[in-house]
Parts: C-alpha cells; sequence; structure tokens
C-alpha cells in the first residue's frame, strides 16, 4: 500500500492554506471527540478555530484530546481581530476527505491567555433551514441587546429594528458574512422604552437556489 508521509507541521499547515499568524497569546482546547452527522471526525480532519471571520488557530484532528491552538491579540498588527480575554472562538472542521465544512457547536470555554482547556464532545451545527436566529440577549436590555445569528453558507445580511408602527428605527448591519455565527450589538440609548422587532434578512449566494429568508425577534426595551 501507499505510504503516506507526513510533513512537518509548519508546511503541512502551508500546503492547505490554514494560515495564521502565531501570537505570543495563545490558549489550547483539548477536544474529547467531535460528532459530524452522527460519525466521530476522522484523523486527518482539520479543526479550525476562528474569531468571528478571522482564522485564529488550525490543527489536523489526530485523536481523542486533540490541542486546538487558538491565538490572542497580543497588540501586533499581525494579530489584529484575534480573540482577546473573555471573547470565546468558534470551531469548524474540514474533512480531508470530501472538502465539506461543518460549524461546531459545543459548550466552549471563554478564552483566557495561556489557558489550557479540556472540551467534551462537539457536534455540527445541523441548520433546519438556511439560518440560526438565536434568543437576542439580554431581553428585556438597557440599553445594549446582543444578536447572535449562524448562516449556513456565505451571504448577504441585513439586520434592523423596526418600532410597533413599523417604522426602521436602526439598521445594524448591511453586508456581506460568511459561514458561521456572528453576533452584532444593537445599542438603544436613543430610544424609548417599549416592543421593537428586529429583522434578520439572508440572500445566499448559491446558485439558483433564490434564497431570500426573512426572520423576525421581539426585543423588550426597559429604561
Amino acid at each position: 500500500g501507499l505510504v503516506r508521509k507526513s510533513l512537518p507541521a509548519d508546511i503541512q499547515k502551508a500546503s492547505v492554506g490554514f494560515d495564521f499568524d502565531q501570537s505570543t497569546q495563545q490558549a489550547f482546547y483539548f477536544i474529547e471527540d467531535i460528532v459530524l452527522d452522527g460519525e466521530s471526525i476522522q484523523d486527518g480532519d482539520w479543526v479550525l478555530a476562528y474569531n468571528d471571520n478571522v482564522l485564529v488557530g488550525a490543527r489536523e484532528w489526530n485523536g481523542a484530546y486533540t490541542d486546538i491552538p487558538v491565538m490572542g491579540y497580543d497588540s501586533h498588527v499581525e494579530t489584529a481581530g484575534y480573540v482577546e480575554n473573555g471573547e470565546t472562538p468558534t470551531f469548524k472542521v474540514i474533512r480531508e476527505t470530501t472538502g465539506e465544512e461543518f460549524i461546531l457547536s459545543g459548550d466552549l470555554p471563554v478564552w483566557a491567555n495561556n489557558e489550557l482547556y479540556t472540551v467534551g464532545v462537539m457536534e455540527n451545527v445541523v441548520f433546519s433551514s438556511t439560518i440560526v436566529l438565536e434568543r437576542a440577549y439580554p431581553i428585556p436590555f438597557n440599553p445594549v441587546t446582543n444578536i447572535t445569528f449562524g448562516i449556513e453558507s456565505d451571504g448577504l445580511v441585513s439586520v434592523n429594528v423596526f418600532d410597533v408602527t413599523g417604522r426602521e428605527v436602526a439598521e445594524l448591519t448591511n453586508g456581506v458574512y460568511s459561514a458561521g455565527y456572528h453576533i452584532v450589538d444593537w445599542n438603544a440609548d436613543a430610544h424609548s422604552s417599549g416592543l421593537y422587532f428586529l429583522t434578520v434578512t439572508v440572500d445566499g449566494f448559491a446558485s439558483g437556489n433564490g434564497l431570500h429568508s426573512v426572520y423576525t425577534q421581539k426585543l423588550m426595551l426597559l429604561k
């Protein structure tokens, strides 16, 4: 049979294009197992760590408790956008055999420099549709609430807030987002107490699916 030669880690990383800058600040997440659509992850699959859209770490899976390095921001320009204390990375898996991407969910400890974390079993997020919209937090809120959404594939996302009369009072974002989880904040300092409606609109880029999805959620502002 063919012998698969193992490249040195730095060449291996570069060969598949998972490039991130080494930071003086980092933590390691030791993951017990990852289940993808009911099957365990395979050796050779890649686990990638992201802070929003920024790749902050990668490791080829090599069995139970593979350690995934997660780089933090250390005030160097190369590490801008990396994880900072109190933030939590997100993890993806790229299956070596097919190139499929899976977004993972699981109970992750928040990041802090020089920490070692043990994480149990993580699973891929199964999107019942094109988007997962989590409950805004906190609700009721004053004056800032966090809106978390996850999208299955890259798309154009707009997030808007309307009052009870249907008048738009805020456009929180309108732009291109990559597959995965994202957080936007609404600071309602300038608005009065009451009920508001949040809409998240996603237009997918996949050819031919003509995707246009709108999701709505109620927000209660109490001052």
